[in-house]
């Protein structure tokens, strides 16, 4: 399944240690009815 990966800010450059979208490209895209986005929240930095 192809995936795209693009910069979550509007600059259009994908940063070491920035936030990302990854998304999903469904193979046919009427069968996926949820979100092919995926977000990733409260990162835990100490790890």
């Amino acid at each position: 399944m192809p995936v795209i990966f693009s910069s979550s800010d509007s600059d259009g450059v994908v940063r070491l240690s920035s936030d990302i979208n990854i998304e999903f490209v469904p193979l046919r895209p009427k069968l996926c009815r949820t979100t092919t986005v995926w977000k990733v929240d409260d990162y835990d930095h100490s790890a």
